[in-house]
């Protein structure tokens, strides 16, 4: 087998582990934070300085919504709901 070919099937194994390690996390995420959506990107500005455009965030579930504290940042939780009316339209909010 020469080099180029060798190369090849390294890029390929790489390549496959990603997706494999990707797809692998994403399902552990998904049991460990109880949410099909674990991972989300910010993109409006409403919770600067807090969260910025384009910030990755976790999202997990609450059993209790008595749980929730709600009071002003930095001692508040951030919540993430569903935007009433819309089926994948999300707003975050403190």
């Amino acid at each position: 087998m020469d080099d180029g070919t060798k190369e090849l099937l390294r890029y390929g194994a790489t390549f496959l582990a990603l997706i494999a390690l990707f797809y692998g996390g994403t399902f552990v995420l998904r049991q460990a934070l109880g949410t099909d959506n674990p991972m989300m990107v910010v993109i409006s500005q409403s919770m600067q300085p807090t969260l910025g455009v384009g910030d990755f965030i976790f999202i997990e579930a609450i059993d209790d919504f008595d749980d929730v504290v709600a009071a002003p940042r930095p001692n508040g939780d951030i919540l993430v709901f569903m935007r009433p009316g819309f089926d994948d339209e999300y707003i975050v909010h403190r």
